[in-house]
């Protein structure tokens, strides 16, 4: 019923006409957000479309309730591994190498974490690689011009992000499971970096501290992190 209320209100404004005949286009699907909570309504345009927790890359998706993507990021930033994005400025770089001198997860499953370490570490922008659209873009107040100036500045990034792949700490990402490696390997190449990324299969019990290794800025003594998402709950 509130969809059908809405429905006739809200299409006019996602409506394009056509700037030569001045046809008016059929408005693309657009999703609508209600939310309820007494006696107050919300309505929330949905900007994005896809998902933003899917970042593209992810090869493999047999794997069992993996880790989102966002989540990751999210557990990295806030233990220091990457500064958040609004921290880094055009010429600022995310500096991993400088503060850890590796990062271990036993239980990789197919790859999240190490994979956004990965990212995170030479500064590749969320969703560059992925080429997506995002609803926003159907939007009839959309503006080429500015997107086209945004995406410059990821291009940007981008670049400088290839050029510290020599700094990124060691990274290893372990699980007993085969198939767990195989899909983890899947989504890394995926992702453009797989070769910042060093797997094996093992259990965690014989999971041992990573050599220590040359560091293009020397070993300061930086701590390690071990992080990861355990296995939990019965699973089908």
């Amino acid at each position: 019923r509130i969809a059908r209320h809405l429905h006739v209100p809200a299409e006019p404004s996602f409506a394009r006409s056509s700037e030569e005949t001045g046809a008016v286009a059929e408005p693309p699907e657009q999703r609508l957000d209600v939310l309820v909570d007494g006696e107050w309504v919300k309505i929330l345009v949905d900007a994005s479309g896809e998902a933003l927790h899917d970042r593209g890359w992810r090869q493999d998706r047999g794997a069992k309730m993996p880790l989102k993507e966002s989540v990751a990021a999210g557990l990295l930033h806030s233990l220091g591994w990457a500064e958040p994005p609004d921290r880094v400025g055009a010429a600022a770089a995310p500096d991993a190498a400088s503060r850890f001198r590796a990062l271990v997860d036993p239980f990789c499953g197919s790859g999240t974490i190490p994979i956004e370490a990965a990212l995170l570490s030479i500064g590749m922008p969320a969703h560059f690689l992925s080429g997506r659209s995002f609803a926003l873009q159907r939007w009839p107040a959309f503006e080429p011009g500015t997107w086209g100036a945004v995406m410059g500045e990821m291009a940007r990034r981008a670049e400088r992000a290839d050029a510290r792949r020599g700094s990124v700490p060691l990274i290893v990402a372990s699980d007993r499971d085969a198939g767990a490696i195989t899909s983890a390997q899947a989504n890394a190449r995926g992702a453009g970096v797989a070769d910042l990324i060093e797997f094996r299969q093992c259990s965690v019990s014989d999971v041992a501290p990573p050599r220590r290794r040359a560091s293009p800025r020397g070993d300061n003594g930086q701590p390690g992190l071990l992080v990861t998402n355990p296995p939990w709950g019965v699973r089908s």
